[in-house]
């Protein structure tokens, strides 16, 4: 795959060519780029490494006075 990168003059331009860019894709060809986007966060935040939070509560019984 080839690398290309542009210099815009805006953060303006720069999103209307991400638009453009992005419309001139087929619609499946979104939707492999949206899967591919979540494998990829799932496979760095979720991999089984990271340590998580175990959720505990306990009901406790409220004595009233």
């Amino acid at each position: 795959m080839e690398k290309v990168f542009k210099i815009y003059n805006s953060s303006e331009e720069s999103d209307l060519a991400d638009i453009a860019y992005y419309n001139s894709l087929s619609s499946n060809r979104r939707v492999e780029i949206l899967l591919e986007i979540i494998s990829n966060y799932a496979n760095t935040y979720y991999n089984g490494t990271t340590e998580r939070l175990q959720r505990v509560h306990r009901i406790i019984s409220r004595e009233e006075y």
